[in-house]
């Protein structure tokens, strides 16, 4: 989108929508604290670990098994640096906890008693960006102790920190956990505080992300396996031969298991895994975990898009929500959009506020009110609350029904070529959810930019965006997390540091980043997306997603930081 049409009034921003340390800034590391009584190695209770020695960063799937475990999906991702803020690649980051019942791995717990789906260890090696992920559930509590998740940093060997991640929402109970009171105002370095949101299957997902400081230099040169070059996604046609590949380092053997959605391929052990005659049953996401006697690395993850016998990719873009916290009457939700087309584009849109209540979002917005923008600024549309006539349309794109006579806003327009754009404000502050779908996918008249300008919170008030990719194949996409950049148009109060993270809707982290990488520069210019500043903290990624799913994006705040933020989605050529 062009500059000039996206802030003249900063209400054509493209749809859904602490001053930065120098580098050499001296951080704080992460503090210590005890190892606790089931480190599952340590246990001077005799355990089975032969299980664990493939354990990989998936605690809710146990190798071998489909079932996933019992209890509200956390995510848990993040950042491990140095002193300085430099990123620690190759170092691997294990966590402990206890199930959905808060039932730990150790013999003083029947086997019964605990949830037989669950991993209750996982590691996760940072990659060179000194990115981490997990996927685990919300620890279940047990007496004596607040909601906690252990874990441990290694690299080259050394041990370089134990601790223990803490939750916001336990604060008033701080006071009398007795880690938690050790640790007095240092907790902050361990808190995380997860948003609630749910995915494609309708299932509970909390997501929490937290940077780790740690004293060490360089990259491990011992340890667990580290990945040099990553599998890459790929789009073929039925029948066709696809090879997935990976390089790994290590100073001892490896071997290699490959997995397709979470669960083991029987035979896939090698450094590639060829499939030779593609059916549509094998698209999927793959990753494969490396393993040698000191650990265990998972691979980014690898999509495959499988087309029709002799086809061609259809995939677009087909609708985008957001959901946000507006904290007052005068502010306002921005989402914008981008139509490529020679006679228009009809879209539905609606600010889902009361409803939001029936799926147990606290806070909701009572009434919002939604207004639309042609690329002029010229207001073409409005509504207040929705009219009754829009339920057919509401089926026929898959979007929730809205009760009878609620206050909720929903209408449908059609735009002119060009940039469009819908505001949201309601009559008090509250949680409010933007949805934009397209009503008649055609390949002559498609959305190829979706974007979101809000306020990025903690909690529940953070910036989440769900979009969807309708078609056969793939799509490329850039996708942006925009903070810092938004000063230059004068937006105050911008998000400090943003970070990215993109989920499939198993929950499984697609990409991530915390600041921008500058060989993105050409990927901007290809989409006519404003340049960012060399070495800025905002964020970006350029990702391949197969058609025939819908996919999330979480903008948070480096270590809490809070403020404006606007997510950008592109379709590259």
């Amino acid at each position: 989108m062009k500059l000039r049409s996206l802030f003249p009034r900063l209400v054509l921003l493209p749809l859904l929508v602490a001053a930065v340390s120098s580098a050499l800034a001296q951080l704080t590391a992460t503090p210590e604290t005890t190892e606790g009584p089931y480190y599952i190695f340590n246990s001077t209770q005799r355990l089975d670990t032969a299980w664990l020695v493939n354990a990989d960063n998936d605690l809710t799937l146990v190798t071998g098994s489909t079932t996933r475990a019992s209890g509200t999906p956390l995510l848990l991702s993040g950042q491990l640096v140095n002193l300085t803020g430099a990123p620690v690649a190759g170092a691997t980051i294990e966590i402990w906890q206890t199930d959905n019942n808060g039932i730990y791995y150790h013999s003083g717990n029947t086997y019964q008693s605990r949830d037989q789906n669950f991993q209750f260890f996982g590691t996760s090696v940072t990659d060179a960006g000194g990115n981490y992920s997990f996927r685990a559930v919300r620890p279940g509590l047990y007496t004596g102790r607040i909601r906690h998740i252990h874990f441990k940093i290694k690299l080259n060997g050394t041990t370089l920190a134990t601790s223990q991640l803490m939750f916001e929402e336990d604060r008033a109970q701080f006071t009398t956990d007795m880690v938690a009171a050790d640790l007095g105002s240092r907790i902050s370095l361990v808190l995380i505080n997860p948003v609630s949101g749910t995915d494609a299957t309708g299932a509970a997902v909390q997501i929490a992300t937290r940077q780790l400081v740690v004293n060490a230099t360089g990259t491990s040169t011992a340890g667990a396996p580290v990945i040099t070059a990553q599998p890459a996604s790929a789009s073929v046609s039925v029948g066709d031969s696809v090879t997935l590949a990976i390089t790994a380092t290590s100073t001892t053997a490896i071997t290699y298991q490959w997995r397709r959605d979470g669960v083991a391929i029987a035979g896939a052990t090698g450094a590639t895994l060829t499939l030779p005659s593609v059916t549509t049953t094998q698209a999927g996401t793959y990753t494969s975990v490396v393993t040698n006697s000191s650990g265990a690395t998972t691979s980014n993850p690898a999509t495959l898009a499988v087309l029709p016998a002799g086809g061609t990719s259809t995939a677009a873009l087909v609708n985008l929500s957001v959901r946000s916290y507006l904290p007052s009457s005068t502010a306002t939700l921005t989402a914008g959009f981008v139509i490529q087309s020679a006679s228009g584009k009809r879209i539905l849109v609606r600010a889902v506020g009361p409803t939001l209540t029936s799926f147990g979002v606290t806070g909701a917005m009572a009434d919002p009110r939604l207004e639309i923008y042609d690329t002029t600024a010229a207001k073409i549309a409005e509504n207040d609350s929705w009219d009754a006539s829009l339920a057919t349309t509401f089926a026929q794109v898959g979007a929730f029904a809205l009760p009878a006579g609620s206050r909720d806003a929903a209408l449908t327009v059609t735009l002119p070529a060009g940039a469009g754009t819908a505001e949201v404000r309601g009559t008090s502050a509250g949680v409010v959810l933007v949805e934009a779908y397209d009503t008649a996918s055609l390949a002559t008249s498609r959305l190829v930019n979706l974007s979101a300008r809000s306020n990025v919170g903690t909690a529940d008030s953070s910036l989440i965006a769900g979009f969807s990719l309708n078609g056969t194949g793939s799509k490329r996409l850039l996708i942006r997390a925009i903070g810092p950049r938004l000063a230059a148009f004068g937006v105050t109060g911008g998000l400090s540091d943003p970070r990215l993270d993109i989920y499939n809707a198993a929950g499984t982290v697609l990409a991530s980043n915390d600041d921008w990488a500058a060989s993105l520069a050409s990927v901007f210019a290809q989409v006519s997306a404003f340049a960012l500043t060399t070495g800025s903290k905002d964020a970006a990624v350029a990702v391949t997603l197969p058609a025939g799913a819908s996919y999330t994006a979480v903008i948070s705040g480096v270590n809490g930081a809070t403020g404006e933020a606007m997510i950008e989605i592109y379709e590259l050529p």
